[in-house]
């Protein structure tokens, strides 16, 4: 009779955490979802982050040539932003460690360059162009159901 009474409440325990599994199932989904939304965006935010330092070298390239050659560096660098990235807000963007020369119109140290004259017994001259791109902020496509709205790449 003591083992029948035994199995008894043994199957009445085990009748009480029928639906434990489910909740831990659901929690744990929540968190790897999470996690999986956040290595997608963060992937998309690496992947827009070479695509603008991709760009950001073409147009320093670009402003060299345009300095090389008298023409506006500023101009030149801003067009190849914008073709390889879109617009970009270059008003009051700062850059510490600006070269000799920038758009002061703008009050824009991102775009900044300075040329050294050829040797006086031959050679060529020198030119540098610096170019920052300004923050950019990357929509958050799936950590947006988390919280999370946007990346903001500097």
């Amino acid at each position: 009779m003591g083992w029948l009474v035994f199995l008894v409440s043994v199957r009445r325990d085990a009748a009480r955490d029928d639906g434990a599994v489910a909740i831990v199932v659901a929690l744990f989904a929540v968190v790897l979802f999470g996690f999986a939304a956040l290595v997608v965006d963060v992937g998309n935010a690496q992947s827009v982050r070479t695509q603008a330092q991709n760009s950001v070298d073409s147009a320093a390239l670009a402003g060299v040539s345009a300095l090389a050659s008298g023409e506006d560096v500023v101009s030149a660098v801003q067009d190849y932003v914008a073709d390889g990235m879109g617009t970009a807000d270059w008003v009051d963007c700062k850059d510490a460690a600006h070269l000799d020369n920038w758009d002061t119109d703008d009050s824009d140290e991102c775009i900044s360059w300075s040329s050294t004259p050829a040797p006086s017994g031959g050679g060529q001259a020198g030119y540098q162009v610096r170019v920052k791109l300004p923050p950019k902020r990357v929509p958050a496509t799936f950590a947006g159901a988390f919280g999370g709205g946007e990346i903001t790449l500097s």
